[in-house]
């Protein structure tokens, strides 16, 4: 069934037919619900969305690169929060949200990007050197990046996660600990498991990692703590990221080593939630005998009292949104860089040095 067949089934021409899915407003109302009433009985259910694309050169749909599995993206509260942000901001606009994984798939996230029917990215925390972030600009097509290595003339959302970072180590060093360890997000994708020292941290792809790390050594060494004398522990799993289980499987390797930690700075609440499940299942005393301090500040973190690094999450995602949907619209943003702050949330898991 075509286009022709219900235009001669009516004794009207195909334009008509058209402008009645098209362009409703070039014909009476009385005429499109004929044509639509007619089309439903002879069993057409419209023109073909490639062919209606095609006619308006938009797809009003956004694509999303993340750097994580596609499951991950709906059971992580920071992931989450952040794509709560974006459907704020092109939602109400018509838009749609395509998702596309960075991992799990192998080589298929590159042929999806590549594909991918959008009117332009937001890509989201992607490793330097990611094969996504080279596809997605191989497009051409308008881009935002969030918490990326970009291009000096990129539309960038990011947040002061040095700063943050710096916060939380000063934080505890200003407690009296001098004995702190780093629980930090995988390194790199291999089977390693143990301390990370200085050669293998200079493995980090991950921009937030990079970030983080830095802002931890500037609080640290700001009151007479050496980066190498810091235990720096990367999470367990070669396949995650940052999860509860994660954080208590890496958090028992770290409490069971001797001398024992008296602080831990944590690169995330999922990370740091599991921490201090595996204190409680240890019998360390949390904060009289093990001071925790998370980052993100999800709302898991302040049911457990952690104290945290606020940031930004939702408002991440829809300064993205609103910046891609200009570029989208053929207009410039009022930022091209756009930064947001952090801060430090100060509850019960932190206490003086013991």
């Amino acid at each position: 069934m075509t286009l022709q067949s219900i235009a001669e089934e009516l004794g009207v021409s195909k334009t008509t037919v058209s402008n009645a899915y098209n362009r409703p407003d070039q014909i009476s109302p009385e005429l499109r619900a004929r044509v639509l009433a007619k089309a439903h009985e002879l069993g057409y259910s419209g023109p073909h969305p490639a062919a209606r694309m095609l006619r308006k050169g938009r797809t009003d749909t956004i694509g999303i690169l993340m750097p994580e599995a596609l499951t991950f993206q709906f059971v992580d509260p920071a992931s989450t929060k952040l794509l709560e942000g974006v459907a704020a901001a092109v939602g109400p606009e018509g838009m749609s949200m395509l998702l596309v994984p960075g991992i799990g798939l192998r080589d298929l996230p590159v042929e999806l990007v590549r594909d991918a029917a959008v009117d332009g990215f937001i890509l989201y925390s992607l490793p330097e050197g990611e094969a996504l972030t080279a596809a997605a600009l191989a497009r051409n097509l308008p881009s935002v990046f969030v918490e990326v290595i970009t291009p000096e003339d990129a539309y960038t959302v990011e947040i002061e996660d040095e700063t943050g970072a710096a916060l939380a180590a000063s934080h505890l060093a200003d407690l009296g600990h001098r004995s702190i360890a780093i629980m930090c997000f995988r390194i790199a994708p291999d089977n390693y498991v143990g301390p990370a020292d200085l050669a293998r941290q200079s493995l980090v792809r991950y921009p937030v990692t990079r970030r983080r790390f830095a802002g931890y050594q500037k609080g640290l060494e700001a009151h007479g703590i050496e980066w190498p004398d810091v235990a720096v522990w990367e999470t367990v799993d070669p396949g995650g990221h940052s999860s509860v289980q994660l954080g208590y499987q890496t958090g028992r390797m770290i409490l069971e080593t001797r001398p024992r930690p008296t602080a831990v700075l944590v690169m995330s609440d999922l990370l740091a939630i599991g921490l201090l499940k595996a204190a409680r299942d240890l019998s360390i005393a949390v904060p009289e005998e093990l001071s925790i301090v998370g980052y993100d500040d999800v709302e898991m973190a302040a049911v457990e009292g952690l104290t945290t690094v606020r940031q930004p999450l939702y408002e991440k995602g829809l300064w993205a949104g609103r910046m891609l949907l200009d570029l989208i619209g053929g207009n410039e943003p009022e930022h091209r860089r756009r930064i947001l702050p952090t801060n430090l949330v100060v509850r019960s898991t932190t206490t003086s040095a013991p």
